[in-house]
């Protein structure tokens, strides 16, 4: 079971994928993932199969949306994720569009920060749209919600003009990065008060981490269900 995975702090570890609120950072459902026999045989592939088992729990057709990092997206996922009433936003390897006719990350450095070029396609009946846009470098997305427009303008720092500068962000940017930093928040706070055992067995290890994802879940509710009852800041527990 246990992985490696260089670009992680700690490379070698279990891989446990997680299904996080994007703005509350509870955890709805997780998977541990034990070696390749579970996924890889799907026909959907690996990070189609991974995100669709997640998702299994989820209510369709009610405007639930889903973000995840370039890891995952693919058109695939996309696809079916749509036909399950499920919309879906991710950024994108740029490997995983064949085909797409868009202006390259030079074309767009020449025209600055800010600029940005997006194309629609249609795909086994399901409308899905790339943008590509360009910041210190450029940055694919592939979604089935929301659009490029409208536009806001954020804040950057210039090197050459040594300066904070406002430049133009597509309105799926802004909601990529607004909804997408649930499971770094409850990875955040276990590591804050995680369970100092040691131990040679694995599975030892593995309840440690449980334990402790089920407290900081527990107190994510509990600061959840004091915001719904208007309870005074001063007044809320902290986590310990």
């Amino acid at each position: 079971m246990k992985q490696h995975m260089p670009n992680k702090p700690h490379r070698w570890g279990y891989k446990m994928f997680l299904l996080a609120g994007g703005e509350s950072g509870i955890c709805y459902d997780f998977i541990f993932y034990v070696g390749k026999s579970d996924f890889d045989t799907q026909e959907q592939g690996f990070c189609t199969r991974v995100v669709l088992e997640l998702c299994e729990t989820v209510p369709r057709s009610i405007m639930h949306k889903r973000f995840f990092d370039n890891y995952f997206t693919t058109i695939k996922l996309q696809v079916e994720l749509k036909k399950l009433g499920i919309y879906s936003v991710g950024t994108v390897r740029a490997n995983r569009l064949p085909g797409l006719i868009i202006k390259d990350e030079k074309d767009l450095s020449k025209e600055g920060r800010g600029s940005m070029d997006h194309r629609v396609a249609e795909v086994d009946g399901v409308q899905l749209c790339a943008v590509r846009w360009y910041d210190n470098k450029a940055v694919n997305c592939l979604f089935t919600l929301y659009g490029c427009q409208p536009t806001d303008l954020v804040e950057r720092w210039s090197s050459k003009e040594k300066n904070h500068i406002q430049i133009a962000r597509p309105n799926i940017v802004k909601a990529y990065n607004q909804h997408m930093g649930g499971v770094d928040s409850i990875d955040m706070l276990i590591s804050l008060y995680r369970i100092d055992g040691r131990s040679r067995k694995y599975y030892t290890k593995i309840i440690f981490h449980l334990i402790d994802l089920s407290i900081a879940n527990g107190w994510l509710l509990y600061r959840r269900h004091c915001s719904q009852l208007n309870t005074q800041k001063r007044d809320t527990m902290s986590l310990l």
